[in-house]
């Protein structure tokens, strides 16, 4: 079993990593308007400080690809439930976007762009919470239920400064699911793809 706290990792313990994690993302949000023009450019400086901190803890932690959830890198079999959670998604996007919601601020970008935004974003949302952070709370408990409502929670947290209910609901609630299927399926590409269209989904409709 992996240590828990060590004087070479202090930074990797469980708790603290999701509190660097929140800590990394106000302190760009509220930086970040006085340096960039765009919320999209604060989002992507937040994401490349949090990428460069967790492939830091990654190293420190010697966790493998088979850990992280990289390998096997694609399983048919597991595509059934991903595919029941994009379709989920979308549908409470549209009804949204049918009752008028306009949970973001709008962005202009090209099509190009949203999508290479989306599967980075993505992308590095899934290392933080879906891999590395649910990895680090397995040292702490091996009940299910409490990994996926920590991560869930602070999930939920990291998209608080879009101000929107919605938004941070539907993280939440997305989170509990890709948290679980993670915990049995172990394959992160799945979960980024999913992640990635819903995250472009929500995009086109209401910000771009």
């Amino acid at each position: 079993m992996r240590k828990i706290f060590t004087l070479r990792n202090p930074l990797s313990h469980p708790i603290l990593v999701g509190l660097e994690y929140i800590a990394l993302y106000y302190l760009g949000y509220r930086l970040g308007p006085f340096v960039f023009k765009s919320s999209l450019q604060t989002e992507f400086y937040i994401l490349l400080c949090g990428l460069v901190l967790l492939w830091l803890l990654i190293k420190i932690n010697g966790y493998s690809k088979r850990e992280l959830g990289l390998e096997p890198f694609f399983e048919k079999a597991y595509l059934a439930p991903y595919i029941a959670v994009v379709l989920l998604a979308i549908s409470l996007l549209s009804l949204g976007k049918v009752l008028g919601l306009k949970p973001l601020p709008k962005e202009v970008a090209p099509i190009p762009f949203v999508v290479i935004f989306s599967l980075a974003s993505a992308f590095c949302q899934e290392v933080m919470f879906r891999s590395y952070l649910t990895q680090r709370l397995q040292i702490l408990t091996r009940n299910p239920l409490l990994i996926i409502l920590f991560v869930s929670l602070a999930f939920a947290w990291w998209h608080t400064p879009f101000g929107s209910l919605y938004i941070i609901m539907g993280s939440f609630m997305f989170s509990i699911a890709w948290t679980w299927l993670y915990l049995k399926y172990k394959c992160l590409v799945l979960a980024w793809l999913s992640h990635a269209i819903i995250h472009l989904t929500l995009g086109l409709l209401f910000v771009f």
